[in-house]
């Protein structure tokens, strides 16, 4: 992990680093500028940019993503043919734009608007000229140039040309000139660093057919990337009228200017790095979890600080007379910090190649906003970012499995990192809202939220109890961002394998013998093949032995209830029924799998065609035991089932519990599959351990009524990400509401505070 952090690091040390003079230079001019240019304006202004850049994606043509990705790329055959084909395409853009601005403006409702939409189209042209020269330096992770062309030419543009124009009074053409300016700079100091494209190479027909089926792939999702950000000023334009916009396009730039300085510099630096590391998914797993970590961390607590500050920081940054961006100023900090966890693990889907599955959720998404919107019909910029937010999160929970199933992360490494990176949230806010509430001004209150803000971030990292989080801040990714080796002397090394160790990184443990300590239930980290390798070898021997299958029902249950936690404690085997007990080994680099009550049925039933194992059935109803052995022996004919026997629900007496064991022991079966029920089977099987000659008794629960087809079962996507409880509240509310509305909540508070205490 050091080496691919301390690659970020080095190039962090530019990217933050410029970014930071260029957002505080940038936030200033915006704050200048904003006092003499009217809210109506800035929405104008706002609408025309948001339409016309959206069109300068299609004019990018997916090029300067080819670049990057493509490992073969030759510089000398390749980059003139995307120059020249770059700065074509942006001309035409500009040509239609040009043409379309009368009914763009129409369309608007402002046919004033023409001329401006013409004028702003031009930057088509420049962007065209330079996005090779600047995709070249990205793949070349120059960030010290791209950081260096970017300040310099917000420099000249806005601080020039826009800000001087905005004084004398030209309004929206001033911030238009500004914007020509800074392209055109940009452009210019690009193409300076890439004169070899300049020249004109010929393109043999094959080679011209690969670029651009690569290109076309990425321009897919620069498309959909643009019309999720670019067009959204035009729909706050269109529902909030040109006032509402403007309160938008303001709220948006105070927000997104601190905000994006780290995600946005991040996110530069992985898509290249990504695409570098090829096929290495230990590598790529590395990098997605180190850096997600690190983009929660300081993405959230700064929109949290900025959030919470947000009624000292606006007055004070735009006048008394932007007051009410306030309010989408909050839900835009909120959007901005979620926004980051989408951004990342959209990066490693595009460097990983995984394009239709990152063009399917983007899709999806910008579907969503589309609804949302529909449907809220928002009147004020407020309510816009919202339904952002909302869709925000809808996004986030799609990308990130999808981007942990393409590293090969398991569930329970991407939500501890996740856990570790928002501790410093609240405690960054409170320290905001406390600056804010001493100081008397807008200028006092800012001034002591961020200074507060600060030493609380940088206080939490330090005493962080997550000690991977501590290490790469201060051991990798400070060292590489100042140029200096590490200062602080090496913690020891955890006992445990680290987080996101894969599931095959060590042996399994026999039996019993390395229990995973889960909030006080030990369970063993098994895989399906190594359980029924095991009840094999008990059978054979002839030991009394007797199998719980945990989950998170199980464990919450334990903690209460010690006739429970004792039966438990006395298995042979506590299996990983439940997926978060398999997250949690995971995270502790265990390898376990989940040992499922249905699969684990089926599976010994496959293994007693070769065994010649007996079966016998307790639980469910006489209805659901003639079901449930009908489909296991068409399903296995040589299967012997030599009994059955389905005991009252209301608790049983001494006698009626002494007639089921002679029952089972009259049949003479190796195996007593018991389907009671959590916690009833498992008291069952530690009170009748060794009273049962069986030498096994399974206790799988609901088995019984999904195998026999009474139940419906949970879609395996659901049963793959931990989602079975919800099916199963869906299916019978009523019985299960408290044990999973009540249960799952008491587990992930524990194992929180299991977490916070160092202990996770």
């Amino acid at each position: 992990m050091g080496e691919q952090v301390a690659v970020i690091g080095r190039s962090l040390r530019w990217t933050w680093g410029l970014n930071t003079v260029a957002a505080i230079l940038q936030l200033a001019l915006a704050c200048l500028t904003a006092r003499f240019v009217a809210p109506a304006d800035y929405g104008l202004m706002a609408a025309a940019a948001g339409t016309v850049r959206f069109a300068l994606y299609l004019a990018d043509l997916g090029i300067s993503s080819a670049i990057i990705q493509k490992p073969d790329f030759d510089t000398a055959r390749d980059g003139p043919v995307f120059f020249w084909t770059s700065a074509a395409a942006g001309a035409v853009t500009a040509s239609l734009i040009w043409l379309l601005a009368p009914w763009l403006a129409g369309w608007s409702g402002h046919p004033e608007a023409v001329w401006l939409i013409r004028a702003y189209g031009l930057i088509a042209v420049l962007s065209g000229a330079g996005q090779t020269g600047l995709a070249l330096a990205r793949r070349r992770l120059d960030f010290r140039a791209i950081g260096l062309w970017g300040l310099s030419a917000m420099l000249v543009g806005q601080g020039l040309v826009a800000t001087p124009l905005a004084v004398a009074g030209f309004g929206a053409w001033s911030l238009l000139a500004g914007a020509l300016t800074q392209a055109a700079i940009l452009a210019l100091l690009a193409l300076r660093s890439s004169a070899g494209i300049l020249r004109i190479v010929p393109l043999t027909r094959i080679r011209g057919i690969e670029l651009a089926r690569l290109s076309s792939r990425f321009l897919t999702l620069r498309i959909l990337d643009s019309a999720g950000l670019h067009l959204l000023p035009v729909a706050v334009f269109l529902l909030c009228g040109a006032y509402g916009a403007g309160l938008w396009d303001r709220a948006f730039a105070l927000t997104v200017v601190p905000l994006e300085m780290v995600a946005a510099g991040l996110g530069q630096i992985l898509f290249p790095l990504f695409s570098r590391l090829g096929d290495d998914p230990a590598a790529r797993r590395e990098v997605w979890l180190s850096s997600l970590m690190l983009m929660v961390t300081m993405t959230a607590a700064i929109a949290a600080g900025m959030a919470a500050a947000a009624t000292a920081l606006v007055p004070l940054a735009l006048g008394e007379d932007w007051s009410a961006t306030a309010a989408p100023f909050f839900w835009l900090a909120v959007w901005s910090a979620v926004r980051s966890v989408t951004q990342v693990s959209g990066s490693l889907l595009e460097g990983a190649g995984r394009l239709t599955v990152r063009a399917m959720i983007q899709s999806a998404y910008l579907l969503a906003i589309g609804a949302a919107l529909l449907l809220v019909s928002p009147a004020r910029a407020e309510e816009v970012a919202l339904c952002l937010v909302a869709v925000e999160l809808a996004a986030a929970m799609l990308l990130l499995p999808a981007a942990a199933r393409t590293c090969g992360a398991a569930p329970g490494a991407v939500a501890v990192r996740l856990a570790a990176a928002l501790l410093p949230t609240p405690v960054v806010a409170a320290a905001a809202g406390a600056g804010v509430a001493l100081g008397g001004s807008p200028a006092s209150g800012t001034v002591l939220a961020i200074g507060l803000s600060i030493l609380a971030l940088l206080g939490t990292l330090l005493y962080h109890p997550y000690r991977p989080l501590r290490r790469t801040v201060f051991h990798h990714l400070l060292p590489a961002l100042t140029g200096r080796s590490a200062t602080v002397p090496p913690e020891p090394a955890p006992p445990a394998a680290a987080p996101d160790a894969t599931p095959d990184a060590s042996p399994l443990p026999p039996p019993g013998t390395a229990r995973l300590d889960v909030l006080g239930l030990g369970v063993d980290p098994f895989s399906l093949d190594r359980a029924v390798a095991a009840i094999t070898d008990w059978i054979a021997t002839g030991t009394p032995s007797y199998i719980c299958l945990a989950t998170v029902h199980g464990v919450i249950e334990s903690r209460r209830d010690p006739e429970l936690a004792a039966a438990y404690a006395r298995a042979s085997l506590v299996g990983t029924d439940g997926v978060p007990l398999v997250w949690w080994c995971r995270a502790a680099g265990l390898p376990a799998e989940r040992v499922y009550g249905p699969d684990l049925t089926l599976a010994v039933c496959a293994a007693s065609a070769t065994q010649g194992w007996r079966h016998f059935l307790l639980g469910a109803t006489d209805e659901t035991l003639a079901a449930l052995t009908d489909n296991l022996q068409r399903r296995f004919p040589d299967l012997q089932i030599v009994g059955t026997l389905a005991p009252p629900f209301r608790p049983m007496t001494g006698a009626e519990e002494a007639e089921i064991v002679a029952a089972i022991n009259a049949a003479r079966p190796d195996i007593v599959w018991i389907g009671l029920g959590a916690p009833k089977q498992e008291k069952w099987m530690a009170r009748h351990r060794g009273q049962v000659a069986a030498p096994m008794m399974i206790g799988v629960g609901a088995a019984f009524d999904f195998l026999a087809g009474t139940k419906r079962q949970a879609p395996p996507w659901m049963g793959r990400n931990g989602l079975e409880w919800l099916f199963r509240l869906c299916s019978e509310p009523r019985r299960l509401a408290r044990r999973y509305l009540v249960g799952n909540t008491l587990f992930v508070a524990l194992t929180l505070a299991r977490l916070v205490r160092g202990r996770g």
